[in-house]
């Protein structure tokens, strides 16, 4: 049964954003807080060795951002084509991406 009330109808749509914007909420909270984290523990590697490491999880997480702005770019869809047969190219030229940086890195 679906509801033809106006009121209702709003109602619905905005209790699905809030769950939206929660949920992004959430997931940024929560890579916030690895890279505190992580730069916390990069102190503590700096104080035990003199070595700088607390940008080091800054930095890994850039590449992740250069990588999904490489598979979005990628990504083109034509007409009435199957969406993940396009995606799956930005899908591949992000993972070949981290691939080929963390083989750098070794």
């Amino acid at each position: 049964m679906t509801p033809r009330n106006a009121a209702v109808i709003a109602d619905l749509v905005g209790d699905n954003v809030g769950d939206c914007a929660g949920r992004g909420a959430d997931l940024f909270e929560s890579t916030a807080a690895e890279n505190i984290g992580a730069m916390i523990i990069g102190i503590a590697i700096y104080v035990a060795t003199k070595n700088c490491w607390i940008i080091f999880p800054l930095v890994v997480r850039s590449f992740g951002l250069i990588a999904c702005i490489i598979g979005i770019m990628s990504v083109r869809i034509r007409g009435n084509e199957n969406p993940y047969e396009r995606l799956e190219p930005g899908l591949l030229d992000s993972h070949n991406f981290q691939r080929h940086r963390h083989e750098s890195l070794r």
